[in-house]
């Protein structure tokens, strides 16, 4: 873990970026990060709070970046339907929602349809009510959750 806010959501470095400030996919950041965020699944919880399959989600209510992208010259657009989505391990006993979203990026102030895409990839687990999204494609990152000790 490198990064932890006040709401108890992680950011979690996969690279040499461990004593930089992750600001993650949505400011930008090159630096290759995964998130495990905290009660995503309630609506009394935090907002904008994740539905598996419905849209992808986002910790800003803003204009959002994408991965090694400024917000400020690129913006994300918002798929209407998943590019994926079915069930993944998580634990040997446990199994989550995986959805997996294909997200385009526009230069900011553009109408132009997007130059390039990258794919977000969420696991949901309804019972713990955690949500661990990767916007970097993270190599072997679905192993590591699989085989990994929660406590």
């Amino acid at each position: 873990m490198t990064y932890r806010n006040a709401q108890g959501d992680y950011t979690v470095s996969t690279g040499a970026c461990a004593g930089e400030y992750l600001i993650g996919a949505e400011g930008g950041s090159a630096c290759a990060t995964f998130s495990l965020i905290v009660g995503a699944g309630s609506p009394h919880g935090k907002l904008p709070y994740y539905v598996p399959g419905v849209s992808a989600y986002t910790t800003s209510t803003g204009a959002t970046g994408c991965p090694g992208r400024p917000a400020s010259l690129w913006l994300r657009t918002t798929p209407s339907k998943p590019y994926y989505s079915g069930y993944a391990p998580v634990t040997s006993t446990k199994t989550a929602y995986y959805t997996v979203w294909e997200l385009g990026c526009v230069p900011a102030g553009s109408t132009s349809k997007p130059s390039l895409y990258f794919q977000q990839r969420d696991w949901y687990l309804p019972e713990s009510n955690i949500l661990i999204v990767d916007e970097y494609a993270t190599p072997g990152l679905a192993q590591i959750l699989a085989t990994a000790i929660w406590r």
